[in-house]
């Protein structure tokens, strides 16, 4: 037997002690009970659907902060990216231009060299000339 039951069984043997208007009074309280209940639910269930409705709204917004992050990381790296391949360009120009003036400058360093070794071997025929005359006319 439930509980129901039993108290069912219980009521139907005291039913008789009560009268009408003590009856009348506890159905009216049962009634008011009721309502009170149906009122709590009601409440309840709205409470219920604010905190759905707020906890949809909070993830929506948390959703659309990560978006924008994601959107502005993404815009960083591109800047970041772009930024790179500006100052890479500019080393290789450099490192270009170094290339260029280092060659520039090895050319004139052996010019430079050349013509040492030239006045040097003209320098030496002289000698070798005034040595051979120096001999000659002796």
């Amino acid at each position: 037997m439930t509980p129901a039951e039993i108290l069912k069984t219980q009521m139907k043997k005291s039913w008789g002690k009560f009268s009408d208007d003590e009856l009348y009074r506890v159905f009216c309280l049962l009634i008011e009970q009721i309502e009170a209940l149906e009122k709590q639910n009601k409440s309840l269930k709205k409470e219920v659907q604010t905190m759905q409705e707020n906890s949809e709204s909070h993830l929506k917004s948390e959703l659309e902060q990560i978006e924008l992050l994601k959107s502005h990381a993404k815009r960083d790296a591109i800047k970041i990216i772009q930024e790179t391949e500006k100052i890479s360009k500019v080393m290789i120009e450099q490192a270009i231009c170094d290339v260029e003036k280092i060659m520039e400058e090895t050319a004139l360093f052996e010019q430079q060299q050349l013509q040492i070794k030239d006045e040097l071997i003209d320098f030496l025929n002289t000698k070798v000339d005034d040595i051979r005359n120096c001999f000659g006319k002796s």
